[in-house]
C-alpha cells in the first residue's frame, strides 16, 4: 500500500461515476416514459412530453438525485478500494472529476427543482464519494482512512 495518489484508481472511480449516471438517466427515463404513457397516442411528440415529464415531475426529479447519489458513494468506494490507502481523498476526488459535467447539468437540465437547489446538490457528489471512501477505510480496517 502507498501513500501516494492512484491515478488508475481515481479514473476508474471516475468511470464508475459515469456509467451509474447515464444508468440513472436511463431508469429515470423509463419511469418518465411510464409517466407520459407512450403507448397511449403513438402519434404524440414523445420526446417532447419525456421533457414535459421530466421538467414537471418532482419524483422523477428525486429519482436522479438517489441515482446520484447512490453512484457518487459506490464511485468513492471503488475508487478507495482500487488505491488500497487515502480512501477517503481517492474517494473525494474521483467523483470530483465529473463536477464540470455536474456544474453544467445544473444550469442546463430541465428539473422541477430550483436552479439554486441544483447547483448547491453540486458539491454533494464530492461528498458522497468521501463517503464511500470512508465506507471502504471502514471495511479494510483501522486507522486506514
Amino acid at each position: 500500500m502507498s501513500d501516494r495518489l492512484s491515478i488508475k484508481a481515481i479514473l476508474v472511480g471516475a468511470l464508475v461515476d459515469l456509467l451509474a449516471s447515464l444508468l440513472g438517466g436511463f431508469i429515470a427515463a423509463v419511469a418518465a416514459a411510464v409517466i407520459v404513457g407512450l403507448q397511449a397516442d403513438p402519434g404524440a411528440d414523445q420526446v417532447g412530453a419525456i421533457s414535459t415529464a421530466f421538467a414537471e415531475s418532482v419524483p422523477l426529479a428525486l429519482i436522479g438525485i438517489a441515482a446520484g447519489s447512490i453512484g457518487s458513494i459506490a464511485t468513492g468506494w471503488v475508487a478507495a478500494r482500487i488505491a488500497g490507502a487515502r480512501h477517503v481523498l481517492h474517494g473525494t476526488l474521483a467523483a470530483s472529476v465529473l463536477l464540470p459535467w455536474a456544474l453544467w447539468s445544473a444550469f442546463v437540465s430541465v428539473s422541477p427543482l430550483p436552479r439554486g437547489l441544483a447547483i448547491l446538490l453540486v458539491p454533494a457528489g464530492p461528498a458522497l464519494g468521501a463517503l464511500g471512501g470512508l465506507i471502504a477505510a471502514r471495511r479494510a480496517g483501522p486507522a486506514r482512512a
